[in-house]
């Protein structure tokens, strides 16, 4: 990795974050509750990153920080009246009910933190280990610091206690300061995040942030002797849908009937005054929304202030961008595997139809928000229908797979297709689906069974307009009773959408770039091994929303194989969205047809979305490759492992990667293993997501490896 750049003038501006003072507290109640007392900066409001303040009833938090004779000290009350959700694995805590706290050096002298010392980062994640599948408090933390070289010889660390009261908890965390080479004293600055995190009914994972009214999340805090200001009021502005911003604070009960006013820019755009809390008689609320096409430049933030007093600032996304982004996400997703029952929010954007369709005429495709399609620009939209073997039709007539090819006209002249599985059951079918159900179950397993029936069960009373999972797994139950093969409904469906795709002349094509071996053009009669490359997503849609811009190599295999004679013809294709394996299988196939490859000599390797993309193009097609190697990529199809278990697999992970974590690699891995499989898996130390690539590739004894692969019939 490169060495960090030192700070130069340009970098050093003058803060304009405060310094909070944080008290000093014995270190031996710093992992004791009971010994705070009213010690420590106190933090009683957050911004949230919904449209209004969470009810008290539901949840409520408050914190105090201090410091010790070796580090920061975090005292977290939370209560809770709703089920408490935490993640399985305490690196992932951060997806359910957690405590995150950042930190990093800071300095006292009124400069901006440096390139450097940003660079120097941890980040603790609490599980508070209050749901009832959890027994305690479990912690992880996830090291930032760069370069690694430098921080090998400085553990991470986090003391953490929990006390438990009938109304919630009590977190109580020790992080030192030595692992990011800071000090202990008075006058000692550092920088401190504090983030709280909270499954909610209805409203999914909603994150509690102390922020700054300036909008920095990142705090200076300063070593003192007594506790700076309590913190008791915080404001925020969000897009709620598109086509409403708001806005929403709390503050001390004192100011209740105090107006508000929120700006963008010097333009009012709404004001409200501030009303009582329901349940909490310490403090009032402010909830009021105003029409999203009131906002200005999205590079102006939005700015909510009473009596001169400047509580919140937001940068607000664009609506009309945030819409255009998400129909075009939602457009480019459509083959993309998911978990049965996973959430996907962009669900309420994409053109709909039935997923279980009637006999009789096809229906066209709605919209589901129909004002959110038009301030994407969005204009006319056309249905296509094709049923099993690929004839387009008007009328679902002959039981099975259906398929809806929805087109939608943008205003600048492009035009976002949709393609949405439905089926069609036998006569019968309802009355025969414990059959059904027995079919899926022997294919596919309980658990995907058994959301089959819970599906199917909606679709039968008319519930399953946009049960993707249900589509997926009836048509593939259906085609597997036709030809006597496994079900493996996310494959079928992505090899039978190519196929339709391919005769429409809409197919998914991946242009590449070639770097050949050395001695290539000596003997033509010498076919070499190859390997192909699959890039990481690094953003799969242009910020600007310009078309896509096609990337270089400049940063995968090619251009670090470049000079250094490796024995192989190496691939890099192009992507603009996930892989889908049966595009890969054509590029291939033009690969074979163009160059000197061996086809029994084929590497597929990948890095991120690649490695999740080398993971479904070895399950899918084992018997095309001599190896696969997965690079910070995780394997979702541990259901299928039997298919890979005579497919040498050699993947890497880095042990710091935050992206894909350890757990996340080796979950394909431990399922192949547990097939009877015997897959190599690298632990790449000190390696974070955007280092694994580099490290695998230098790994010692890797390409050797390769070379000596061979493909083996792995039907």
């Amino acid at each position: 990795m490169p060495p960090s750049p030192s700070p130069s003038a340009a970098s050093v501006n003058a803060d304009p974050r405060p310094l909070h003072g944080i008290p000093f507290l014995a270190g031996a109640s710093a992992a004791d509750p009971t010994g705070w007392g009213d010690a420590g900066l106190h933090i009683a409001a957050w911004s949230e990153d919904g449209p209004d303040a969470t009810p008290s009833s539901e949840f409520s938090t408050e914190a105090r920080v201090a410091w010790t004779e070796s580090g920061i000290a975090v005292l977290v009350r939370m209560r809770s009246g709703v089920p408490w959700h935490e993640a399985a694995d305490k690196h992932n805590a951060f997806e359910a009910d957690s405590l995150e706290i950042f930190l990093r050096p800071g300095s006292s002298s009124g400069s901006t933190t440096s390139v450097a010392a940003s660079r120097v980062m941890v980040q603790a994640v609490i599980s508070p280990g209050m749901a009832s599948d959890q027994g305690a408090a479990r912690s992880a933390v996830w090291d930032h610091r760069q370069p690694a070289a430098d921080w090998s010889g400085i553990p991470t660390a986090i003391t953490v206690t929990r006390t438990k009261f009938p109304d919630g908890c009590v977190i109580a965390a020790l992080m030192p300061l030595a692992q990011v080479r800071a000090t202990s004293g008075r006058g000692v600055v550092v920088e401190f995040r504090l983030l709280i995190n909270k499954i909610l009914p209805g409203k999914g994972r909603r994150q509690f942030s102390w922020r700054a009214p300036s909008g920095d999340e990142f705090h200076r805090l300063e070593f003192a002797d007594h506790a700076g200001a309590a913190v008791t009021s915080s404001a925020w502005a969000v897009l709620d849908g598109y086509d409403r911003l708001a806005i929403a604070a709390v503050v001390p009960v004192v100011w209740m009937g105090r107006s508000a006013i929120v700006t963008q820019a010097g333009v009012v755009l709404a004001s409200s005054s501030f009303q009582a809390s329901t349940g909490d008689s310490r403090t009032a609320v402010l909830s009021t929304h105003t029409l999203a096409s009131a906002l200005g430049d999205a590079s102006h933030p939005v700015e909510i202030a009473s009596n001169g007093v400047l509580l919140g600032t937001n940068r607000v996304q664009d609506p009309r961008l945030k819409a255009r982004r998400d129909l075009e996400r939602s457009s480019m997703r459509g083959f993309a595997r998911t978990e049965p029952g996973a959430f996907d929010p962009l669900t309420r954007v994409r053109p709909r139809v039935p997923v279980l369709l009637r006999r009789g005429a096809l229906p066209a495709a709605i919209a589901p928000d129909a004002a959110m399609l038009t301030l994407a620009g969005a204009g006319t939209m056309r249905t296509r229908w094709f049923q099993r073997d690929g004839t387009e039709t008007t009328e679902a007539i002959t039981p099975g797979r259906h398929g809806a090819v929805i087109a939608l006209t943008m205003d600048d002249g492009s035009e976002l297709r949709f393609h949405r599985t439905a089926v069609l059951l036998p006569e019968g079918a309802k009355q025969a689906s414990d059959a059904v159900l027995e079919i899926a179950a022997a294919a596919v397993g309980d658990v995907q069974a058994r959301c089959f029936q819970s599906a199917l069960g909606r679709a039968i009373v008319g519930d399953a307009a946009v049960d993707r999972e249900f589509a997926l797994l009836a048509a593939a139950v259906d085609d597997a009773r036709r030809d006597g093969g496994p079900v493996r409904p996310d494959s079928r469906d992505q090899a039978w959408w190519h196929a339709q795709r391919r005769r429409l002349g809409t197919a998914t094509r991946y242009p590449r770039f070639r770097l050949l071996p050395d001695g290539y053009e000596g003997d033509q009669s010498l076919r070499w091994p190859a390997i192909i490359y699959l890039h990481g997503s690094g953003g799969e849609l242009p910020r600007d929303y310009t078309p896509f811009s096609k990337r270089s190599a400049s940063t995968d295999l090619i251009a670090w194989a470049t000079g250094r004679a490796l024995p192989f013809a190496i691939y890099a294709l192009q992507a603009d969205r996930a892989w889908e394996p049966s595009a890969v299988l054509d590029a291939i196939d033009e690969i074979l047809a163009e160059d000197r490859v061996d086809p029994d000599r084929i590497c597929i390797m990948g890095f991120s979305m690649g490695g999740m993309g080398s993971w479904n193009c070895a399950v899918d097609h084992p018997e095309r490759w001599s190896c696969v190697v997965p690079l910070g990529g995780r394997g979702d199809r541990s259901d299928e492992a039997a298919r890979v278990v005579g497919l040498p697999v050699w993947s890497f992970n880095g042990d710091i990667d935050t992206s894909t974590t350890l757990a996340d690699a080796r979950h394909m891995v431990d399922a192949i293993r547990a097939a009877g499989g015997d897959p190599r898996f690298t632990v790449l130390q000190g390696v974070d997501h955007g280092g694994t690539q580099h490290a695998s590739f230098s790994t010692s004894g890797l390409w050797e490896w390769i070379a000596q692969q061979r493909r083996v019939d792995a039907h």
